[in-house]
């Protein structure tokens, strides 16, 4: 808008000097009347000289950076220049010629451009000499105007182009200064980062190494319970055969005490057979529970038939001895009662037995499983180990 404005007012105070020019030209072609002309070109001049002096003003002034007010007086004397030039020209229109094209295009460039770039080419005749040395005179104060104004103009560039260096220099070291601000922060996150790291390095080291130890610690603590388990079932079983052995020995006894004492058998057969029978059906009740009690229902009905066979071809002898038959065979059903009895608990062993080993087999492979799954599942193997030790001191 400014630079528009100036435009305006450069463009005016040229066309207000061409115009000037022409009325002077017209004037001087007037011979004639030359007091008239005169008369009239002084209040021409002095009305164009007013007017370009009111026009130029805002051109002519302008504001600084802090807002203090500089007025050129560089157009006045321009202006002064081109009367005084009209005046000696009147004579001759031929002296004075308007600017060259160069000219007019640097007054259209603004204030500054019109102080330094103007130039007139004044031709003076014959009768315009003695005003040549006025005309340098004021050439040389205009051109010294100039150079101060240019001299004005460059200084306040070259402040400002200082000023932008300098607030670039500053916006530079705040720029470096933050990067190396950034730069230290991102060493400190690294070295934070790497001593979080270490510290979780070094706080799971220790905790798989307090699990290895619990670890350990239960294996060696199932090592030795299944240890004393086993040595506890060893002594019972080992109790249980010297028993049943010695109770078949006496049972043989028995027996050979009963082979001697065919005379009772009679008696005995008849109380074996109701024992027998009784047996019979409570084997029978309880065949689904125990196949090895069938069994040896089988083996005792086998033995009955011999036996009945038997007594058969003892039926003679029996009929004569039917006391000793009856004390006999009361003796011999006591026996077998005894022979089964002990079978059925040596059976009942080796059912334990067994039951023991395959859950202590079971517990050593859940312990084996934590070991290998550590430490996620050590909490799991070890709520299944404790109901597994639970029913190992229950069979105990």
């Amino acid at each position: 808008m400014k630079k528009r404005k100036e435009r305006v007012s450069s463009e005016s105070t040229l066309s207000s000097v061409v115009g000037i020019t022409a009325e002077g030209s017209t004037a001087l072609t007037l011979a004639a009347s030359e007091s008239k002309a005169q008369k009239d070109l002084a209040l021409v001049e002095r009305d164009a000289l007013s007017g370009i002096k009111g026009r130029d003003f805002d051109s002519a002034c302008g504001l600084t950076e802090t807002g203090a007010l500089i007025v050129w007086h560089a157009s006045p004397i321009l202006e002064e220049m081109v009367a005084h030039n009209q005046l000696d020209s009147k004579q001759d229109p031929e002296s004075f010629r308007l600017p060259a094209t160069s000219d007019i295009e640097n007054q259209r460039q603004g204030p500054t451009a019109q102080m330094t770039n103007i130039s007139f080419m004044v031709e003076s005749s014959s009768s315009a000499r003695p005003t040549v040395q006025d005309d340098e005179n004021l050439r040389g104060d205009f051109l010294t105007l100039i150079n101060e104004s240019n001299a004005r103009i460059m200084g306040r560039y070259d402040a400002h182009i200082s000023k932008l260096k300098a607030e670039n220099t500053k916006s530079i070291e705040e720029l470096e200064n933050e990067r190396e601000r950034t730069r230290i922060l991102e060493e400190r996150l690294q070295r934070e980062l790497e001593n979080e790291r270490t510290t979780a390095a070094e706080r799971t080291r220790l905790l798989e190494k307090k699990l290895q130890r619990e670890l350990e610690h239960e294996r060696e603590a199932a090592i030795e319970r299944t240890r004393i388990l086993e040595e506890r079932l060893q002594r019972e079983l080992e109790n249980e055969r010297a028993a049943a052995a010695e109770r078949t020995r006496l049972l043989e006894k028995k027996l050979q005490s009963v082979e001697h004492d065919r005379e009772a058998a009679i008696e005995k057969t008849r109380v074996l057979d109701e024992r027998l029978q009784r047996e019979s059906e409570i084997a029978h009740t309880t065949a689904s529970r125990n196949e090895a009690l069938k069994e040896e229902i089988f083996k005792l009905n086998e033995e009955l038939e011999h036996g009945r066979t038997d007594n058969q071809a003892l039926m003679s002898d029996i009929l004569e001895k039917s006391e000793e038959l009856a004390t006999l065979k009361y003796y011999s059903n006591m026996l077998e009662s005894d022979k089964t009895h002990l079978e059925n608990q040596v059976d009942h062993l080796d059912k334990e037995l067994k039951y023991a080993r395959k859950e202590h087999r079971r517990y050593v492979s859940k312990v084996l499983d934590a070991a290998r799954a550590i430490p996620n599942d050590l909490e799991p193997i070890n709520s299944d180990a404790l109901p597994g030790s639970r029913r190992t001191s229950g069979i105990c």
